[in-house]
């Protein structure tokens, strides 16, 4: 066919809109000779037409050049039109170019004319559009070509029909399907990135897993992937949305029928066999899980297998989730199994076990907030959304969204370059309280706030088992709890319970913010203060007291004798009760409970607990080193206190208990004691005496412990003795130089501490 254009006759044409522009996507492929005939046409009858004649581009110019072609159409008067040529080289899968085309065009709301140029599955982001249906062999005659024009035309005026008999609106009334077309308008906006997800669904699709489970926190951008999926993968034969607030939308029924009527606009032999069913009474008579069988899965068995396989998208199924269960992924789970081997099914959900453990044969992706794939995610959407943002603030960003998308947009959208303008952003306030409001009634939030009151005020993560123990709950009761807070709770593999963003802990502590939500810091740390309290008093006190004793000590040795069965059975105890909360003391509770008194400024019950600690032949480094440091950051309020000296007294015992015996084997050179007195000298020096420690609190300590180790290197180490001795030699080197550092800090002034230190420092 030769290059002129070819006109249609005049007055065989409806009137035209003078200037009505046209966008005509089409595929580089045997019909590109047809659709610049088709341009010229257009153009001749009155019409601005926008068409790609120089092929695909790769990049930014291709992506320029098409989107001011689309805005181009979009601005124009009337309302821009977009032409959509359908072949299998235009919508091919996975990257047809004219799929780009179509998100874009539907993200600016151009009006989209569908025409099969040659029989291929419509892409579902157009499912509910009906297509003129062409169906031309090239080479195109003039003749045939005029005919078109005039036909297209007519459906341009909307003095055409697309639809003659009537299938697709008989479908559409009975089957009744939902539309998403305002959650795919808000969450297809600023798309960047996820590659690095796309890459790993495609190589999925290629293998033999039946179900895709793509999970992670909420905000990381789920339901902008699956949106994304909806408009770009010509294979997709179903796409659903489930949302907590629209009891539309969380009808298993309804899920059905929209799944129905998005594979019936597709697949032609599918909408053969439903047209011939009574829809209206099947869709009455029959539970979810028959009217899957009978309206999807029996069909689409029936049916000539397709050689490339097509998927089902299915988003936020967590949302489904009601009183502690989710009996739609019950229900979703039962119905896979019975689609045919070339459907495949990816569902986005949160990481709530409601609704992953019915799908424990799934394959399982999740998006990691930390990972470096993500954090370039969210740099590429700031540097795209924030012009000439600093390297130092892009740095600050990142840091503070903990991964988290959402963060991230409500950052971008109120930029600001104060650090607090970063901790909880405009935007995720009344994101926190309409989630919170959907999740919780007034009644079930009192019910649940305990916990939260709990993990607020806790220092450190606390274990479910922890969070029973203190609450005098059950495991149905926290479970219930988590079940609701779905993923704004991460459960560690310790089972460690964390909220899951910082921004969220900030809102939940703002009373002005947060609401009838508030939570009350103090009322949750006196309740954890005082059931350790509690425990230590209970089940520790004796159990220590008895093991503090000397055994060398005979009078002692008999007493023990005595109540040996009574100390076994209460050791027993003692491991059945923190096996019971699950926390290592030295770990977790003693640490948290030093904090609680140090938040609370309890200081002569932190006293009492640092002396009662000392006095035990417990050790733990943390432990010591965290009481060491609440005595230097308090140590004016502390000194005030009567029991202080006390404490001072107990620490100088502790450092002198085996020092005496340890020196009288150390003076006969014996190399063993001797790397055992160094060791404990160094043992001390290393976790007690550090050089950012106040003035005050280092001299304190070193006094202590020049009482304790009178003697100094020269006077214990001969001459080439650390060579012989590689132990007892690393730890006086070690000594040495924490000597000189703490000199060098010049924060010891009492002069015979001084010189006690020089004589173990290098000089």
């Amino acid at each position: 066919m030769d290059n002129k254009v070819i006109n249609c006759q005049e007055g065989t044409l409806p009137k035209q809109i003078i200037g009505q522009r046209i966008f005509i996507s089409y595929g580089h492929d045997e019909y590109s000779a047809f659709a610049i005939k088709l341009a010229g046409a257009l153009k001749d009858n009155g019409f601005d037409v926008f068409i790609d004649l120089e092929g695909i581009r790769h990049g930014d110019q291709w992506e320029i050049t098409i989107e001011d072609g689309l805005n181009w159409t979009k601005a124009g008067p009337n309302k821009g039109i977009f032409l959509l040529l359908m072949t299998p080289y235009s919508v091919r899968r996975p990257d047809g170019y004219c799929l780009n085309e179509i998100a874009y065009a539907l993200d600016i709301e151009l009006k989209i004319v569908p025409v099969m140029l040659k029989q291929v599955t419509p892409p579902l982001s157009i499912y509910r559009l009906q297509y003129f249906d062409a169906s031309l062999d090239v080479p195109i005659s003039d003749k045939v070509l005029q005919e078109f024009v005039s036909k297209i035309i007519g459906i341009l005026n909307d003095s055409g029909q697309l639809d003659i008999t009537g299938n697709f609106r008989r479908l559409e009334h009975d089957l009744n399907p939902i539309g998403f077309n305002s959650e795919l308008k808000l969450f297809s906006q600023n798309f960047v990135g996820r590659e690095w997800v796309f890459q790993y669904i495609h190589e999925w699709l290629k293998g033999t897993g039946k179900l895709l489970l793509v999970t992670g926190m909420p905000g990381i951008g789920k339901t902008a992937i699956s949106t994304y999926l909806y408009q770009r993968l010509p294979n997709v034969l179903g796409f659903y949305m489930f949302r907590r607030n629209d009891n539309e939308k969380l009808s298993p029924s309804r899920f059905v029928t929209t799944l129905a009527f998005q594979i019936a606009a597709q697949i032609p032999d599918y909408r053969e066999r439903i047209l011939h069913m009574d829809i209206d009474n099947t869709v009455k008579q029959y539970n979810e899980t028959s009217l899957f069988t009978r309206l999807i899965s029996e069909p689409l068995t029936s049916i000539t297998p397709f050689l490339h396989n097509k998927v089902i998208i299915i988003d936020g199924l967590d949302e489904a989730e009601q009183d502690g269960g989710n009996q739609i992924a019950e229900f979703i789970s039962r119905c896979i199994p019975y689609l045919p081997n070339w459907v495949k099914v990816i569902v986005l959900s949160r990481s709530t076990s409601s609704s992953l453990l019915p799908f424990s044969e799934a394959d399982f992706f999740e998006i990691e907030p930390d990972s470096k794939y993500n954090k370039d995610d969210l740099t590429s959407y700031i540097k795209a959304s924030v012009d000439g943002i600093s390297e130092e603030q892009l740095s600050l960003i990142i840091s503070h969204s903990e991964g988290s998308f959402l963060y991230i947009k409500h950052v971008c959208l109120n930029y600001s370059v104060g650090e607090e303008e970063l901790m909880l952003p405009k935007g995720m306030t009344s994101f926190y309280f309409k989630t919170f409001s959907e999740i919780f009634s007034s009644n079930d939030y009192v019910k649940h706030r305990k916990y939260l009151e709990l993990i607020l005020s806790s220092s450190r993560p606390l274990t479910k088992k922890m969070l029973k123990s203190v609450t005098n709950s059950s495991s149905y009761e926290l479970n219930n709890f988590i079940s609701k807070m779905g993923a704004f709770i991460r459960v560690g593999h310790d089972n460690t319970v964390k909220l899951y963003h910082t921004s969220l802990s900030d809102w939940l502590l703002n009373e002005n913010m947060a609401g009838r939500f508030w939570i009350d810091q103090d009322e949750g740390a006196e309740e954890l203060t005082v059931f350790i309290k509690n425990f230590i008093d209970m089940n520790l006190t004796f159990f220590h007291d008895l093991d503090s004793y000397d055994d060398e000590n005979d009078k002692w040795s008999e007493v023990r004798k005595i109540y040996e069965p009574l100390f076994t059975a209460f050791h027993k105890k003692v491991e059945k009760v923190q096996t019971l909360i699950d926390m290592e003391l030295d770990r977790h509770l003693f640490l948290i409970y030093i904090e609680l008194l140090e938040r609370n400024k309890a200081w002569e019950q932190f006293l009492s607990f640092s002396i009662w600690y000392l006095k035990s032949s417990r050790y733990s480094v943390a432990t010591y080193e965290l009481i060491s440091k609440v005595i230097n950051d308090h140590l004016p309020e502390l000194m005030e206190e009567i029991n202080f000296s006390q404490l001072c007294n107990v620490l100088k015992e502790k450092f002198n208990k085996k020092v005496t015996n340890l020196m009288i084997s150390s003076r006969s050179g014996d190399p063993y004691d001797l790397t055992h007195y160094m060791a404990l000298l160094g043992y001390y020096i290393r976790d007690l005496i550090h050089t950012e420690y106040s003035s005050e609190w280092l001299e304190i300590l070193c006094k202590l412990l020049c009482e304790s180790f009178p003697y100094p290197k020269t006077q214990i180490l001969p001459s080439g003795y650390s060579h012989e001795d590689g132990i007892c030699g690393m730890f006086a080197d070690e000594i040495c130089e924490k000597m000189y550092d703490i000199m060098q800090s010049g924060k010891v002034k009492d002069p015979n501490t001084l010189q006690w230190m020089k004589k173990f420092a290098h000089t």
